[in-house]
């Protein structure tokens, strides 16, 4: 790994979630039969929207973002998809409300998406607290369904052929980065908010980097 140290910021993490996140047989497996039950075969552009706890935190935060609108990342999508000339969406979020939404107003792209109850996800209290505090307490909080669903958004967000998302946040980059590790190199994407790499520097808006 230490020859991608001069490569850049993304591709070295890239290269290191690649040699740390690689997924079992069982894993796999299960990726593939999740992939088969929603129907997510051929090209898409992967979307990751976090809203819930990641909102409360803009709301408190002097420098991150406020959450964009579900119409923002949709807007975003719509112009890679036609771009790239592709008609399928998978939408990765904690919203269930979001899901409904695109789903609703999407006309010329298909949404696809995990089906789980994302009520779990939804909350103001920042969901590493909340998980903490379940197993502390024994609350009536799913840990294993809210890391599960977490881990399949991402190994679906990987091999998308590009993706949208907002940097300001962890799980988007992670999204990315891995998707560079998996295809071998940076593909197209796009952000609603702050660019990638520039954690605490944070402008109201930064341009579609596609």
């Amino acid at each position: 790994l230490y020859e991608f140290r001069s490569a850049g910021l993304i591709r070295w993490r890239a290269e290191m979630l690649a040699f740390l996140m690689q997924p079992k047989m069982d894993v796999t497996n299960r990726i593939r039969r999740v992939k088969n039950a929603i129907g997510l075969r051929g090209r898409y552009v992967g979307v990751h929207i976090r809203h819930g706890d990641s909102c409360r935190h803009a709301d408190l935060s002097s420098y991150r973002p406020l959450c964009r609108s579900v119409g923002d990342y949709l807007s975003l999508a719509e112009e890679v998809c036609k771009l790239y000339e592709i008609s399928k969406v998978f939408l990765a979020t904690d919203d269930a409300s979001a899901v409904e939404y695109a789903k609703a107003t999407s006309r010329d792209i298909e949404i696809i998406h995990i089906n789980m109850d994302r009520k779990e996800l939804e909350s103001d209290w920042f969901i590493e607290y909340r998980m903490q505090a379940a197993r502390e307490s024994g609350a009536d909080v799913d840990v294993e369904l809210v890391a599960d669903a977490s881990v399949l958004d991402l190994f679906l967000l990987r091999e998308a052929e590009a993706f949208v998302g907002e940097f300001s946040g962890h799980y988007s980059r992670l999204a990315l980065e891995m998707m560079v590790g998996y295809h071998g190199f940076v593909p197209p994407f796009a952000s609603v908010e702050a660019p990638y790499g520039l954690n605490g520097a944070m402008p109201p808006y930064a341009g579609p980097q596609i």
